[in-house]
């Protein structure tokens, strides 16, 4: 859906202690980043990537971490989350939109996304308080649903969900082996 991904693209906003926004229009300051892919580099550790699929695994220099960034701009829309006090990025939020599967009653299109924050942000609420932004957002440009798909190592990221009023999809084929589907249904 266009105008869903058009939206997107649009997507901002902020909480109590984060800045979100789209990750190529944020201003980073640093002298430890000249370039966004700076930035990358120092949130995709192999601790971090871990859990997420296997072909972002390991160590990131600024070559690879610029390929991955041409990936994910073609594949939907990434934003980056700040922390206000420090002004430093924390984390990314990737999103894209998905058609509804065929085992969906739904005809609509459904946000999809990921998210990860770097390990010094780790275990001090901002994976909750970001996907609660980023709810808000969706309802207030009447989005249905949100989903995201949790690898089984990860339970951290599903309790972020699951704090956010996501629930578990067991009868869903987008989450692969190991994996687990969680949706938000907003529209209703």
């Amino acid at each position: 859906m266009p105008g869903l991904r058009t939206a997107l693209a649009s997507c901002e906003f902020e909480t109590d202690r984060l800045s979100v926004g789209d990750w190529n229009s944020m201003t980073v300051e640093g002298p430890q980043y000249r370039e966004l892919a700076d930035v990358i580099v120092d949130l995709l550790t192999p601790v971090v990537t871990h859990s997420l699929p296997a072909q972002w695994s390991g160590d990131y220099s600024v070559e690879r971490a610029r390929a991955w960034i041409a990936e994910r701009d073609d594949e939907g829309v990434t934003l980056m989350a700040m922390d206000c006090s420090s002004g430093r990025p924390i984390g990314l939020v990737l999103l894209f939109v998905e058609s509804a599967g065929r085992n969906h009653e739904r005809r609509s299109a459904e946000v999809r996304l990921g998210y990860l924050l770097g390990e010094d942000s780790w275990g001090k609420g901002f994976a909750t308080e970001l996907v609660a932004g980023l709810v808000g957002w969706c309802r207030k440009h009447r989005v249905a649903s949100i989903a995201g798909v949790v690898s089984d190592d990860n339970p951290a990221s599903a309790r972020v969900l699951t704090k956010n009023s996501f629930r578990e999809v067991a009868d869903d084929d987008a989450a692969g082996p190991g994996e687990r589907l969680y949706r938000l249904d907003l529209a209703g």
